[in-house]
């Protein structure tokens, strides 16, 4: 599409602009909706912060699992790993955020909440690293777009990414002005479900050169697809289980918990606890 573009006699290549764009986008959206969760500026940096790093360990966590089953299964033979790949956010980010929430005592859903919309707006600038790459591409068609790397028109899955993760990025932030106040807890896990969907559906044209990836063990559908149901049924369980406990108006345990506890407190019941006896 546009691999490079000259700036002052600087060579940029778009990718790595995009890539920096998703870094700056986060710690914008999070300090531009601080007042509605009530956070200073120092806290909305702190999980701009956090969430960065949550991203970047999510996203080496999918790449190991990714190279890990691949391996298994076809010796070693498949198509690299993204690394700028948004996969895995919803699967990897949230269990990471519930551990550092369990660990300092923070509510869950209400910063679940807050980080949704910048997570939406990461994926959705990274698929544009792809289309400007011109990488990532769908099959060949004559009404599609010219795309650098096959050197030919096809259909532009990564562009229909963008708008789609656009959109959902757009409704969490409604969410946020909306559903959030009075139901805190639903926006990850519906933003999840619809990032997962329409993956799984793009993931169906997508082109890959190796057969591992884009027939993964014989089954007519690409690994990702497979890797995406992951992400689909875990956030169905997450937005049915917020759901029930709203509805019945409780909190989960692990909220009662750390609501409850903090790391310290917690660390001194388990010491008074682990005391040998003496001889």
């Amino acid at each position: 599409m546009l691999p490079e573009i000259l700036v002052f006699g600087h060579t940029i290549r778009m990718y790595n602009f995009f890539m920096i764009c998703e870094y700056i986008s986060v710690p914008i959206v999070l300090i531009s909706l601080r007042k509605r969760y009530g956070l200073s500026l120092i806290n909305s940096i702190f999980y701009a912060f956090l969430t960065l790093v949550l991203g970047v360990i999510a996203l080496n966590a999918t790449i190991k699992l990714q190279t890990a089953v691949l391996t298994n299964v076809s010796d070693g033979v498949f198509e690299p790993f993204e690394k700028t790949s948004s996969y895995g956010y919803w699967v990897f980010i949230s269990p990471l955020l519930l551990i550092f929430c369990l660990w300092l005592g923070v509510n869950f859903r209400k910063i679940s909440d807050y980080i949704a919309p910048s997570v939406c707006l990461v994926t959705s600038i990274g698929k544009l690293c792809c289309f400007f790459n011109g990488c990532c591409e769908g099959p060949a068609s004559e009404h599609g777009i010219y795309m650098s790397m096959p050197g030919c028109k096809v259909m532009p899955v990564q562009l229909y990414e963008v708008l789609v993760c656009g959109a959902n990025f757009a409704l969490a932030i409604l969410l946020t002005k909306t559903l959030s106040e009075k139901h805190p807890g639903f926006i990850m896990p519906i933003t999840g479900i619809i990032y997962a969907i329409q993956k799984i559906i793009w993931e169906h044209y997508r082109h890959w050169d190796n057969g591992w990836v884009d027939n993964f063990l014989n089954t007519g559908h690409s690994y990702w697809q497979f890797f995406e149901l992951i992400t689909l049924f875990g956030c169905l369980l997450w937005l049915i289980l917020v759901f029930i406990l709203e509805k019945k108006d409780k909190q989960p345990c692990f909220e009662k918990i750390l609501l409850k506890l903090n790391a310290r407190k917690l660390f001194d019941k388990l010491e008074e606890k682990l005391v040998f006896p003496k001889d």
